[in-house]
């Protein structure tokens, strides 16, 4: 049996404006707190050059809000015939937290400060996770899952959240927030309306609800689980789209 699972957590919302300084301040508190969710979260690690295979830290642990904000106005990194990006395009910032083994790897990618008038530019935080269960201390628990949720959702302030297998997110509409999954969170509960087997909690954020599937992991084969995530993403993507 596979001991591994791969998972995305990922936050959207729509313009926001903000300077590579206001992206870094998030970004700090959000890495500030990451260790005392999970241990394996406590550092990360940067492509320097594109193609290079060469990492270096992200930066000194308390993170250092300067330093996070030359990660984002260097970007990520990309080959020389790769447009420069415009403005509106926001700051773009990738990293990882190494590989050991026998432990859980994970990613973040973010896109903060993007905005678009015209067209409603998408924001993001994304974690994904290869996750292993067998280990001592595995990523995927409803706790910590719940808790990591927390933290973006303070510090990030999306419009909206999804907790899903990588595959669940490809199947539906990459682009629909919130797209169903095991969890998904919605700032505006108004725009809530979900089918009954779903539970909700409240108080996530200032003003936010989270909705869970189901109290087990999200599993590719689990008809149960695949069915109400359905409903859910039915009864939550409209209004995105």
């Amino acid at each position: 049996m596979n001991p591994f699972v791969e998972f995305y957590i990922r936050a959207q919302w729509r313009n926001r404006r903000e300077t590579a300084t206001e992206g870094a301040e998030r970004l700090a508190r959000l890495l500030r707190e990451l260790p005392i969710v999970h241990p394996a979260l406590n550092r990360w690690f940067v492509e320097r050059s594109k193609g290079t295979r060469w990492f270096e830290p992200l930066g000194s642990m308390p993170p250092n809000p300067a330093e996070l904000e030359a990660a984002l106005l260097r970007g990520i990194p990309r080959d020389a015939t790769f447009r420069k990006p415009s403005p509106e395009d926001g700051f773009t910032l990738q990293a990882w937290n190494g590989k050991e083994l026998r432990r859980s790897w994970a990613e973040f990618r973010t896109t903060i400060g993007a905005y678009d008038t015209k067209w409603r530019a998408f924001n993001r935080f994304e974690f994904t996770f290869l996750d292993n269960t067998s280990s001592r201390d595995p990523l995927f628990q409803l706790e910590v899952v719940k808790e990591l949720i927390k933290l973006v959702v303070d510090t990030m302030e999306p419009d909206c959240l999804d907790v899903a297998p990588v595959e669940w997110l490809s199947s539906v509409s990459e682009k629909g927030c919130p797209a169903g999954g095991w969890m998904s969170y919605v700032r505006d509960i108004s725009l809530c309306d979900f089918p009954i087997g779903i539970y909700a909690e409240e108080a996530i954020g200032e003003e936010g609800m989270l909705a869970i599937v189901s109290r087990k992991i999200f599993a590719n084969k689990d008809a149960n689980c695949r069915g109400l995530a359905l409903d859910l993403n039915e009864s939550l993507s409209v209004p995105w789209r």
